[in-house]
């Protein structure tokens, strides 16, 4: 499904640390589980600009590629975002794809190189040919082109293992004993083997981190769901994850990475846990889960954890298309 822009104010730090240390802001004395190569990632990521309307699951990878150890490929700096979407088989919507087009030519006609209109055209230039739709209910990014999109751009170095919120059948996979058994895992043995958690979710089981009511004070609160409402964005959304911490009175937090800079704190957004998984289970008849990217030399170990936790190694659909002539199989 694609995603569009929920605008909302910008909210100041509670303290003088900078966005993407939030955890540390809002819970001081709390032990904070930062995923591998973390400032390095928070750096990519801030000094990116919002996603494009369609591409939030190709987005995910634009800030993780380059601190993994993949800035080009096949001579393309792996932060253009309309060649992650073409690698991730991303397809627009009609009134995307329009201008897109009307852009191209007008490229054309002005005899510019991809160079020269990426820079001036840097939201509608798409350099690459993506597929459309007049169906806002296939269009973005599925979570098989965000595997894809890893896996191509670091030339098969990184590898995704997907971990469905429900069974095929519809029942919930992801209860929240295993929730709780796969953020122990990411957050003790995560740094260590390189995980990356990308996580698909519907946006409205999360609190809303555009609204005024998302604050420092509420966040902290003993009950946050009851001064922060939940979200009405109404779409389903791709988000990395961050972070992961416990404060003393248990309620378990996920630091995660939107693709827009007002969701959050510049883009950093925390959420409980239990909203997340929430989220990745989905009530509104679609699927969510948890792709998990790393290091291929971690993939074994990490698959054998999620299959002793119960959990199952499958691709989900979000019901955006899937990309063509690609199929997700473990070890890509």
């Amino acid at each position: 499904m694609t995603t569009l822009d929920a605008r909302g104010p910008g909210r100041a730090m509670p303290s003088d640390l900078p966005p993407w240390r939030a955890p540390e802001a809002l819970f001081p004395d709390t032990r904070i589980d930062y995923v591998d190569r973390w400032p390095s990632i928070a750096a990519a990521r801030a000094a990116l600009e919002d996603q494009r309307p369609s591409t939030c699951g190709a987005y995910a990878a634009r800030y993780l590629l380059g601190p993994l150890g993949f800035p080009v490929h096949a001579g393309i700096p792996t932060t253009r975002e309309d060649y992650l979407a073409f690698l991730a088989g991303t397809v627009l919507e009609t009134w995307e794809d329009g201008p897109a087009r009307a852009t191209r030519e007008e490229v054309r006609s002005l005899g510019l190189d991809d160079a020269a209109a990426a820079a001036r055209f840097p939201q509608a230039w798409y350099g690459w040919d993506l597929r459309s739709t007049a169906d806002p209910a296939v269009a973005g990014t599925a979570p098989a082109g965000t595997a894809r999109t890893v896996s191509l751009a670091s030339d098969g170095a990184l590898v995704t293992l997907p971990i469905a919120a429900r069974r095929l059948e519809g029942s919930v996979l992801l209860t929240p004993p295993r929730w709780e058994a796969l953020l122990d895992f990411i957050a003790a043995d995560g740094p260590r083997l390189g995980l990356h958690p990308i996580v698909n979710y519907q946006s409205d089981e999360l609190l809303n981190p555009v609204t005024d009511a998302y604050s420092a004070a509420a966040l902290t609160a003993p009950d946050p769901e009851a001064l922060i409402p939940l979200d009405s964005w109404g779409v389903g959304h791709f988000a990395g994850v961050g972070a992961i911490w416990r404060p003393a009175d248990g309620r378990r937090w996920l630091l995660l990475v939107d693709t827009y800079r007002n969701r959050g704190f510049a883009g950093f957004q925390p959420q409980p846990a239990e909203l997340v998984r929430r989220g990745l289970v989905r009530s509104d008849g679609r699927e969510g889960g948890v792709l998990l990217a790393m290091p291929r030399e971690s993939l074994d170990e990490t698959a054998a954890a999620a299959a002793a936790m119960g959990l199952e190694a499958r691709m989900w659909s979000n019901g955006s298309l899937d990309p063509e002539r690609w199929t997700w199989s473990l070890g890509q």
